[in-house]
C-alpha cells in the first residue's frame, strides 16, 4: 500500500510535466505559424501564444523540469518577441514614410490638374506588407498609364483646336466694322473658353465614372481578399488539426515503443528464469524465493512494469512448482489465469492501437478531401471574378491570381507529399507492429519447444531412475532371499561368524557414514535456507530501491525508449546465443550423466554378480557350520534390527522437521504472493483510471473535431451564400454599368452632333469676322500656349514626384524583403 501511495504523486507529477511540455510546444508552434503565414495580422495571436507558453514554462519549472530544455524554450520565445518587434518597427517606419509622402502630395497638389490630384488623393496610404506594396506598385503603374493616356488625349484635342483655328484663318474674309461692333467683346472672348470648359466638364464626367468603376472594382477586390482571408483561417484550422493528429500519432508511436520494450523485457526475464531453473535443482521453496532475483543487465522501468514482471516470474515459479509437487495448487491456477488475462489485455491494446491508427488515417483523408473541395470553390470564385470584367486591370489581376493559383497548387502538392509521407510512416508502423507480433509468436513458440524438450528429458531421466530403483529393489530382494537361506541352513561355521562380524563392522561403518552425511546435508540445508532468506530479503530491499528510483526517473526514461529498445534487442540476441550455448551444455551434461549412469549400472551389476558368486561359495562352506553358529547369528540379527529401528526413528524425526520447515517457507511464499497480487490489483486500478482519462481526452478531442466540422460547414454555407450574393450584385452592377454606359454614349453622341452643328454655325459666323478675331485668336493661342506650358511643367513635376515615390516604395519594399529574409 505504501508503494502505491508513493507512486501516485510521482505519476501525477510526470503527467503534469508532460502536459506542460505539450502546451509549450503547441504555443510556440502556433506563434511561429502566425508570424510566418500572415505577420501583419498575427502579431496579437503570436503575443498571446507566447504568453501562454510563458505560463506553461513557469509550471514546467515549478515541477522541477530540465533547466536545459527551459533555456532552449526561453531562447525560442526571445526569437518570437524579436520578430514581433521587427514587424512593429517596420510598420512604424512605413507609417512615417506615408506621412512624409502625404505632406509632399499636399504641397504638390496646388500645381496639378483636377484629374491628377483626385487620382493621387486615392493613393495616399502606404502598404504594410510586401504583398500590399507590390499591389500599390501595380496600382501606381496603372495610374501612370492613365495619366499618359489623358495627356495624349489632351494633346489630340489641342491639335484639333489648332487645326480648326488654322482653317478659320485660311477661310476667313474681311467684314465691315459694324458687324464687328454688333457682337459684344465678351461673347467673342468667351466662345473658345466655353468650348474648352465643356470639353473639360465632359472629361471630368468620364473620369468620375471611371473612378466610380474603379471604386466598385476595389470593393469587389476587398471582398475577394476577405474571402481569401476566411479561407486562410480555415486552412489554419486544418493545419492545427493536422498538428494535433501528428501529436497523437507521436504519442501512439511512443506507446508502441514502450509496449515493445515491455514485451522484450518480459521475454528476456522469462528466458533468464528458464535458464536458472534448468541449471539449478533446488526444492520448490528455494525456486520460489529465487524467482524475484533480477537478471544481469536489468534496465529502468516504471512501477507497473516492475510489478508485472514480478508477477510473471512468480507465475513461472508456481508453474514449475506445480509440475514438481501437485498439479492442483490454487496459487498456480491463479497465476496462470492472471498471465492469460495480461496476454489478452496486451493483444487488446495492440488491436486498439491499430484501430486508432486507421481512424487517424481516415480523418486525414477526410480533411484532405475537404481542403480539395475548398480549393475548388476558390478556383471557381477566381474564375468568375476574372470573367466579370473586361478592362486592363483584370488582365493584371488574372496574372496575379494565376501566380497565386500556381503557388496554391504547389502548396497542395506539398501537402499531398506530406500526406504520402504520413501514409508511408503509418505503413512502416504497421509493418513494425506485424514484425513485433511475428517476433513475439516465434519467441513464444521457441519457449514452448524448449519447455517440451526439457519436459521430455526430465521424463526420460525419471523413467531411468525408476528402472534403476526397480533393479536395486530386485537386488535387495535377492539378497534377502539369500539371507533367508542362510538363516534356514543350520550349517554355518566359525568362518561365517567371522564373515558376519566383518559384515557387521562394514554395516557399522556404512551407518556411521550415513549419519555423518545426513548431518552434513542437514547443515548444508540450514545454511542454504539461511542464505536463501538473506538473498530474498536483499532482493526485496533492492527491488524496493529500484522501484523508488524508477518512480523518480519515469519521466526521463521516455526520451531513451529507442536506446532501451536497441539494448533490449542486443540483450535478446545475447540471450539467444546464451540459450543456445546452455542448450548445448545441457545436452552434453545429459549425455555425460547417461554415460555415468550406464557405467554405474555396469559396475553395480558386476559387483552384484561377484557378491552372488562369493555368497554361493560361502553358502557351501557355511552349510557345514550352520548348527554351531545359530546363537551368534540370532544375536547379530537382533543387534542389527535394533540399529535399523533407531535409524528409522531418527530419519522420521528429521523428515518431520524438514516438512515443517518447507510448510513455513510455503506460507511465507504464499504471503508474498498475496501482497504482490494486492499491488497488482492497485496497479490495475491505476491503469484503468489512466485508460478512463485517456478515453475522456479522446472523447473531448472527438467533440472538438465535431464542433470544428460543424463550424466549417456553417462557414462554408455562409461563404457560398455570400459568394452567390456577390455574384448577383456584381451581375446587377455590370448590367447597370452597361445601361448607363449605353445611355451616356447616346447622350454624348447627341451632344457631340449638337456641338458640331453649333461649331459649324459659329465657324460660318467667324468666317465673316475672321479679320476682327485674329487678335482674339492670337490672345487665345497665347493663353492656350501658356496653359499647355503650365500643364507640361505640372506633369513633369508630377512625373518626378511619382518616380521619387516609386523609388522610395521600391527601397521600402527591398528593406522589408531583407528584414523578412533575415
Amino acid at each position: 500500500m505504501s508503494t502505491s501511495s508513493l507512486a501516485s504523486p510521482t505519476t501525477e507529477k510526470a503527467q503534469k510535466l508532460k502536459e506542460a511540455q505539450l502546451k509549450i510546444g503547441m504555443a510556440l508552434k502556433n506563434a511561429q505559424y502566425a508570424l510566418t503565414t500572415h505577420a501583419h495580422r498575427g502579431l496579437t495571436t503570436a503575443l498571446h501564444e507566447n504568453a501562454s507558453a510563458l505560463t506553461a514554462l513557469s509550471t514546467y519549472l515549478s515541477l522541477s523540469g530540465s533547466p536545459v530544455k527551459a533555456a532552449a524554450i526561453a531562447g525560442q520565445m526571445a526569437k518570437i518577441l524579436k520578430s514581433v518587434g521587427t514587424y512593429v518597427s517596420a510598420k512604424e517606419r512605413n507609417s512615417g514614410t506615408s506621412q512624409h509622402t502625404e505632406v509632399s502630395r499636399l504641397s504638390s497638389s496646388f500645381n496639378t490638374p483636377p484629374s491628377s490630384s483626385v487620382v493621387l488623393d486615392e493613393l495616399g496610404l502606404l502598404p504594410e506588407t510586401p504583398h500590399e506594396s507590390a499591389g500599390l506598385v501595380a496600382e501606381l503603374q496603372r495610374v501612370v498609364r492613365e495619366l499618359t493616356r489623358e495627356r495624349d488625349a489632351m494633346a489630340d484635342e489641342k491639335r484639333a483646336l489648332e487645326a480648326a483655328l488654322e482653317e478659320s484663318r485660311q477661310h476667313s474674309t474681311v467684314t465691315p466694322h459694324t458687324a464687328f461692333e454688333a457682337h459684344s467683346p465678351d461673347t467673342a472672348d468667351k466662345d473658345p473658353d466655353v468650348v474648352i470648359r465643356q470639353l473639360h466638364a465632359e472629361v471630368k464626367g468620364l473620369k468620375h465614372e471611371v473612378r466610380e468603376e474603379h471604386m466598385r472594382a476595389a470593393a469587389l477586390q476587398d471582398q475577394l481578399h476577405e474571402a481569401e482571408e476566411q479561407i486562410e483561417d480555415q486552412q489554419d484550422q486544418v493545419q492545427a488539426l493536422k498538428m494535433q493528429l501528428r501529436l497523437s500519432q507521436e504519442e501512439k508511436l511512443s506507446q508502441d515503443a514502450a509496449f515493445a520494450k515491455k514485451e522484450e523485457e518480459i521475454k528476456a526475464l522469462q528466458e533468464a528464469f528458464l535458464q536458472n531453473s534448468r541449471n539449478t535443482a533446488a526444492p520448490s521453496s528455494a525456486v520460489a524465493a529465487a524467482a524475484t532475483r533480477s537478471p544481469h543487465g536489468y534496465v529502468d522501468k516504471d512501477d507497473f512494469d516492475a510489478l508485472k514482471l514480478q508477477n510473471q516470474l512468480l507465475q513461472q515459479a508456481l508453474r514449475e512448482q506445480t509440475t514438481q509437487t501437485r498439479p492442483t495448487d490454487p496459487h498456480a491456477v491463479l497465476s496462470q489465469q492472471t498471465l492469460e488475462e495480461i496476454e489478452a489485455d496486451h493483444h487488446q491494446q495492440l488491436e486498439a492501437m491499430k484501430l486508432t491508427i486507421q481512424e487517424q488515417y481516415n480523418r486525414e483523408t477526410q480533411l484532405l478531401d475537404k481542403q480539395r473541395s475548398m480549393q475548388d470553390t476558390i478556383d471557381d470564385l477566381k474564375r468568375q471574378l476574372q470573367l466579370s470584367s473586361n478592362r486592363q486591370w483584370v488582365q493584371q489581376e488574372r496574372e496575379k491570381h494565376l501566380n497565386e493559383m500556381d503557388s496554391a497548387e504547389r502548396h497542395m502538392e506539398h501537402l499531398q507529399e506530406t500526406v504520402e509521407r504520413h501514409e508511408q510512416h503509418i505503413h512502416l508502423q504497421q509493418t513494425k507492429l506485424q514484425h513485433y507480433a511475428e517476433n513475439e509468436r516465434s519467441t513464444s513458440d521457441m519457449i514452448k519447444n524448449l519447455e517440451q524438450h526439457h519436459d521430455t528429458q526430465i521424463a526420460k531421466l525419471n523413467q531411468q531412475i525408476i528402472e534403476l530403483r526397480d533393479e536395486l529393489n530386485k537386488a535387495c530382494r535377492r539378497e534377502q532371499e539369500l539371507h533367508d537361506q542362510l538363516q534356514a541352513s543350520n550349517t554355518e561355521t566359525q568362518a561365517t561368524i567371522a564373515a558376519t562380524t566383518e559384515q557387521y563392522n562394514h554395516h557399522q561403518q556404512h551407518i556411521s557414514s550415513l549419519t555423518h552425511s545426513m548431518a552434513a546435508e542437514r547443515e548444508q540445508h540450514e545454511s542454504r535456507v539461511a542464505e536463501l532468506q538473506q538473498a530474498h530479503a536483499a532482493q526485496v530491499a533492492e527491488l524496493q530501491q529500484r522501484l523508488e528510483v524508477e518512480r523518480d526517473h519515469a519521466a526521463a526514461n521516455q526520451s531513451t525508449a529507442a536506446e532501451c529498445e536497441s539494448a533490449l534487442q542486443q540483450r535478446l540476441s545475447e540471450l539467444r546465443t546464451s540459450m543456445a550455448a546452455e542448450r548445448e551444455q545441457h545436452e552434453s551434461r545429459v549425455a555425460e550423466l547417461q554415460q555415468a549412469h550406464a557405467a554405474q549400472v555396469a559396475e553395480l551389476q558386476q559387483a552384484h554378480a561377484a557378491q552372488v558368486a562369493e555368497l554361493q561359495q560361502r553358502l557351501e562352506v557355511e552349510r557345514d557350520h550352520a548348527a554351531a553358529n545359530q546363537s551368534t547369528a540370532a544375536e547379530c540379527e537382533s543387534a542389527l534390527q535394533q540399529r535399523l529401528s533407531e535409524l528409522r526413528t531418527s530419519m522420521a524425526a528429521e523428515r518431520e522437521q524438514h516438512e515443517s520447515r518447507v510448510a513455513e517457507l510455503q506460507q511465507a511464499h504464499a504471503a508474498q504472493v498475496a501482497e504482490l497480487q494486492q499491488r497488482l490489483e492497485v496497479e490495475r486500478d491505476h491503469a484503468a483510471a489512466n485508460q478512463s482519462t485517456a478515453a475522456e481526452c479522446e472523447s473531448a478531442l472527438q467533440q472538438r473535431l465535431s464542433e470544428l466540422r460543424t463550424s466549417m460547414a456553417a462557414e462554408r454555407e455562409q461563404h457560398e451564400s455570400r459568394v452567390a450574393e456577390l455574384q448577383k450584385a456584381h451581375a446587377a452592377q455590370v448590367a447597370e454599368l452597361q445601361q448607363a454606359h449605353a445611355a451616356q454614349v447616346a447622350e454624348l453622341q447627341q451632344t457631340h452632333a449638337a456641338q458640331v452643328a453649333e461649331l459649324q454655325q459659329r465657324l460660318e459666323v467667324e468666317r465673316d469676322h475672321a479679320a476682327a478675331n485674329q487678335s482674339t485668336a492670337a490672345e487665345c493661342e497665347s493663353a492656350l500656349q501658356q496653359r499647355l506650358s503650365e500643364l507640361r511643367t505640372s506633369m513633369a513635376a508630377e512625373r518626378e514626384q511619382h518616380e521619387s515615390r516609386v523609388a522610395e516604395l521600391q527601397q521600402a519594399h527591398a528593406a522589408q524583403v531583407a528584414e523578412l529574409q533575415q
